[in-house]
């Protein structure tokens, strides 16, 4: 595979005659592989629809989008939106939405339901890492829902996310 992108490369330059035309076909080049990468490593891990991200900014706007449906009480759609953006298998995802689903039904008279959400701390942990960690807020208790974003090859996709009582964790 490899070959293939250098013969492609040397072909492309080749009939460039100009510094522009050649940097064009580079930048091309350059979003095929990242492209072809993307795929191979959904395809390889779980959800071959997985939607991009490359703007961190964008990160912040997709967990608020998730956790307005918590704060409604619409679990289905967080995780249709949470599938989305992440690498883990629709299977998974479909079962952990059920579970949650399950888990909070049984709670709910301890905890309420939920009545809104709030944002408790966003986190750079590292160049490639993000740490985004919500409250829904129950009308006894609040519950925490920590989202994990990874970035590979530019891209940002939904590594880790998980939800639990233990607010003394924060």
């Amino acid at each position: 595979m490899k070959y293939i992108w250098i013969f492609a490369l040397l072909v492309a330059l080749a009939g460039c005659e100009d510094k522009s035309a050649s940097d064009e076909v580079l930048e091309k080049i350059s979003e095929i592989q990242k492209t072809a990468r993307r795929k191979d490593l959904t395809s390889t891990l779980g959800n071959k629809d997985a939607e991009t991200v490359e703007d961190i900014l964008e990160l912040r706007d997709i967990c608020d989008k998730i956790m307005g449906f918590v704060g409604d009480n619409d679990i289905e759609s967080a995780f249709e939106e949470m599938k989305k953006y992440t690498i883990l298998p629709e299977s998974e995802m479909d079962g952990a939405c059920e579970g949650t689903q399950k888990q909070l039904a049984l709670l709910q008279n301890r905890y309420g339901k939920c009545i809104g959400y709030e944002l408790v701390d966003e986190q750079l942990v590292s160049n490639s890492l993000v740490k985004f960690i919500y409250l829904a807020k129950c009308k006894n208790v609040p519950l925490v829902w920590r989202f994990i974003f990874y970035q590979s090859d530019g891209n940002w996709s939904l590594t880790s996310f998980v939800w639990d009582d233990q607010i003394q964790n924060i």
